[in-house]
C-alpha cells in the first residue's frame, strides 16, 4: 500500500515542481544552468524546495486524514461486530407503527 501511494504521489510531485518553476520563473526565478556551482545551484533551486514541501507536507495531512477517516489505522484494532436479533419488542413497535399508520390513512 505505502508503495503504490508512492507511486501515485511522484507524478503529482512533479507537476507541483512544474508548476511551481513556471510560477517562479514568471516572476523572474532564473533557471539558467551556467557552470558547476553548488552554492549558486542550491540558491536557485531553494525556491523551488520550500513551496514544493509545504504543497507535499499537505497533500500528505490530507491523505493521512482521508486514510484514517476510511479506517486505516495502524494503532487500534479493528471494533468487533456483533449480530443483532429480532426481539418481541421490535415486534411490538412494527405493530404500533402498522396500527399508527392505518390509523392515519382512515383519518385522512
Amino acid at each position: 500500500m505505502v508503495v503504490q501511494i508512492t507511486m501515485r504521489f511522484l507524478p503529482l510531485l512533479a507537476l507541483s515542481a512544474e508548476k511551481i518553476a513556471k510560477a517562479q520563473a514568471a516572476r523572474g526565478g532564473d533557471w539558467e544552468q551556467r557552470g558547476f556551482n553548488p552554492v549558486r545551484q542550491a540558491k536557485r533551486v531553494l525556491p523551488l524546495i520550500v513551496p514544493l514541501m509545504v504543497n507535499s507536507l499537505k497533500r500528505a495531512e490530507t491523505m493521512a486524514l482521508a486514510m484514517e477517516s476510511r479506517g486505516f489505522n495502524a494503532v487500534e484494532k479493528r471494533s468487533s461486530y456483533y449480530a443483532l436479533e429480532y426481539t418481541w419488542l421490535d415486534g411490538i413497535s412494527l405493530l404500533a407503527a402498522l396500527g399508527l399508520s392505518v390509523a392515519l390513512i382512515l383519518l385522512v
